[in-house]
């Protein structure tokens, strides 16, 4: 199957031989490991493990009562079946709602587990996940005798098997006090967060009523229309609707409201060639305001501002994520034509995001800086020009620059460092060309 203990991505496999019992665990990883033990005339104890569904609609969910003759008969259970070899978890709940209710569906994210021990000392392992059907018209009941759609706030209140009392806790819990597996800086997809919030990404702003959540997707893209903006570690985030004035309605206003009405505010960054960004939850920290933007028609029109805070971290992002974005837009900004580019600083709001960033610097030789910088005697030692003025105390301003960039796994010795004027050293970062790393480290091999 396809996970029993952590996670629905790890988990143990069980493997019967001839003359002796293999345990392979799963780690998820690539890996597995056996753990084997010699078979005794009696068999060792393993747990029987039952994969069940918890189908959810509105609040409720459904229970379906154990039928005459079977173990348990009268008691409520969330509908499913045992594990056959070979199978994982989501196919063996597929198989056994189509079995047992006549339910096509698919099966989702891991919920909750228990372990009961029956009374002939054998003991179960229910997993149980989520489960969506395709449709509930056609619901049969082929093994239970009744189904009932049951509040999750009173579910405790029913007869239920005992392995199923823990997993209608552990429901409740879930669905009514949602918390996340997802840590705070964890990059993740798209589908990997309509899995953990059980929600669909099609808007920025993405509503579950099932997990209590509302996410908010702040894109940093070339294609971006909504101008979201950082001051510090406060983020004004740009309200739903593309077109024309936006409406304080739908989940523009879930989120005004989401001080008093109970929905957890999760915040995902996105940056192209990274993925998403989990940035924690957020708060409102003062009302909401208009301010003119460009829809993405081009029209101006009045969108809705939304100042909003981290509760679990602060505002900082990697550097380079800021720097790869920022880029991409400049490129985008050059193929504008000088109409367009009129056109979109004309109506531009004039505030400039400022945030902070994570960066990651190189801790360089001073005495190496200082070497090379006396080896070039004042001159560049790519255009072979002086340095382009003074410092105050009257020496020649060039700047260090690494031939085999540091970041490249270049050395910080002397035979990897030349001193440059600002101009060729930018030219260096930008274009880099072959032709001039190699005569720079010709350069780089000179003595004082």
């Amino acid at each position: 199957m396809a996970g029993c203990f952590r996670s629905a991505t790890e988990g143990l496999q069980y493997v019967e031989r001839p003359f002796k019992t293999t345990i392979v665990i799963h780690t998820g990883h690539g890996k597995q490991f056996g753990l084997s033990s010699p078979t005794s005339r009696r068999r060792a104890a393993m747990p029987t493990v039952v994969i069940a569904g918890v189908i959810e609609k509105k609040g409720k969910v459904l229970l379906a009562r154990r039928g005459p003759g079977r173990p348990h008969a009268g008691l409520w259970e969330f509908p499913g079946g045992k594990i056959e070899e070979g199978e994982t978890e989501q196919r063996c709940l597929e198989r056994e709602l189509k079995e047992e209710l006549g339910l096509l569906g698919r099966a989702r994210r891991f919920i909750a587990q228990s372990r009961c021990v029956c009374e002939d000392g054998s003991e179960i392992l229910l997993r149980a996940l989520l489960f969506e059907p395709h449709t509930l018209d056609d619901l049969e009941l082929r093994v239970h005798d009744r189904y009932e759609w049951t509040d999750l706030s009173s579910l405790e209140l029913k007869e239920l098997a005992p392995a199923d009392i823990e997993i209608a806790e552990k429901t409740k819990d879930f669905f009514l006090n949602f918390k996340t597996t997802f840590e705070v800086g964890k990059i993740v997809t798209g589908a990997e967060i309509e899995e953990e919030f059980l929600c669909s990404l099609q808007s920025g702003m993405c509503r579950s009523r099932r997990t209590g959540t509302l996410c908010l997707i702040s894109k940093h893209s070339t294609d971006v229309v909504y101008e979201d903006r950082w001051e510090d570690d406060v983020l004004y985030y740009t309200g739903m609707g593309q077109v024309g004035d936006q409406k304080m309605d739908r989940q523009n206003l879930t989120l005004k409201e989401s001080q008093t009405n109970g929905v957890q505010v999760h915040l995902f960054e996105f940056f192209e060639n990274v993925g998403y960004l989990y940035r924690g939850r957020v708060h409102l920290i003062d009302e909401p305001f208009r301010e003119h933007q460009k829809d993405r028609e081009g029209n101006v029109r009045l969108v809705w501002v939304f100042p909003l805070e981290l509760m679990e971290s602060d505002g900082a992002v990697p550097e380079k994520f800021i720097k790869e974005t920022f880029e991409k837009r400049d490129r985008r900004a050059r193929k504008k034509t000088n109409e367009e580019l009129a056109s979109l600083v004309s109506e531009g709001t004039g505030k400039a995001s400022r945030r902070r960033a994570i960066s990651e610097e190189y801790v360089r030789d001073p005495h190496v800086a200082e070497y090379a910088k006396r080896r070039a005697h004042g001159v560049c030692q790519l255009c072979g020009k002086a340095a382009p003025f003074k410092r105050p105390n009257g020496e020649a301003y060039l700047e260090c620059h690494h031939v085999e960039w540091l970041s490249r796994g270049g050395t910080d010795s002397v035979q990897n460092t030349v001193a440059l004027c600002p101009n060729c050293h930018r030219k260096m970062h930008v274009l880099d060309s072959d032709e001039d790393r190699a005569a720079l480290l010709e350069k780089a091999q000179e003595d004082l």
